[in-house]
């Protein structure tokens, strides 16, 4: 309606919240946990649940509801800055509310869709629920065999090649991987849950030294005096790939390494 001049106005006022640009978030611990070996610092990926609600009690946003944490790198601005600052600090099984003033949230525009946990204030926070898997390990009687690789050739995933490096035979090591060197944020169907930590509890049984760079097998039998010419077939003088595999078929892998 139009507003006539010399007007006197009248307004019915009921006050929903308030703060100040100065403010910070403000941390409410609900549970923390008696042991706690190590709380999160920048640069942690985190895997955790929250309740989401404005000032006046409305949910807004609940992980619970889709029966599936949010999982992130804490930080490092990928969430809100109330939030990336809440998350910092807390022990795994941790439960705390955060409240999150609008200018390290959304501001004054505010969002019209809320998922996945990044668009939050936040009430519970759980961190990374381990998986447990076993690779070579003392129960390899119960599955009858053990399980073979070559370092750095891509056989295995990036964070157990890493974990497998200066280990010494009948050595036994528990190995944790994060979600970024394992299977990431999709998983194995069927298996592997998107963005989980890996365990691996790992026994060292057999080592084979790895070949010298430019060597392309070691022999490890007796030499004959003639090799080269036992080798070089066609006697041209040079050797090639398909005249070392002649002389190297039937040999036991415990004799010949081919790289």
């Amino acid at each position: 309606k139009d507003i006539p001049s010399q007007a006197a106005l009248v307004f019915d006022v009921v006050l929903l919240d308030l703060h100040n640009p100065n403010d910070g978030i403000h941390v409410d611990a609900q549970h923390i946990p008696e042991d706690c070996e190590r709380k999160t610092q920048a640069g942690d990926y985190v895997r955790y649940h929250y309740n989401g609600t404005l000032l006046d009690g409305t949910l807004f946003d609940s992980s619970y509801s889709r029966n599936r944490t949010y999982d992130t790198y804490i930080g490092k601005g990928y969430v809100i800055a109330g939030m990336d600052e809440g998350l910092l600090g807390v022990c795994n099984g941790e439960r705390r509310r955060i409240t999150i003033p609008p200018h390290l949230a959304y501001g004054e525009e505010g969002t019209a869709t809320y998922h996945d946990g990044w668009k939050v204030s936040s009430q519970r926070y759980t961190l990374s629920t381990y998986l447990s898997l076993m690779l070579i390990s003392p129960f390899r009687e119960q599955y009858g065999k053990t399980y073979n690789i070559v370092l750095g050739s891509g056989h295995v995933i990036i964070g157990m090649d890493m974990g497998l490096r200066d280990m010494c035979v009948g050595e036994k090591r528990t190995i944790v991987i994060p979600p970024h060197l394992g299977y990431g944020e999709a998983g194995v169907e069927g298996e592997v849950p998107g963005s989980a930590v890996l365990i691996f509890n790992i026994e060292l049984l057999e080592l084979v030294p790895g070949l010298p760079d430019g060597y392309m097998f070691v022999w490890n039998g007796e030499v004959a005096p003639n090799l080269f010419e036992e080798i070089d077939k066609d006697q041209d003088g040079e050797i090639f790939l398909h005249e070392v595999s002649e002389l190297t078929k039937g040999f036991s892998p415990k004799r010949v390494f081919i790289s």
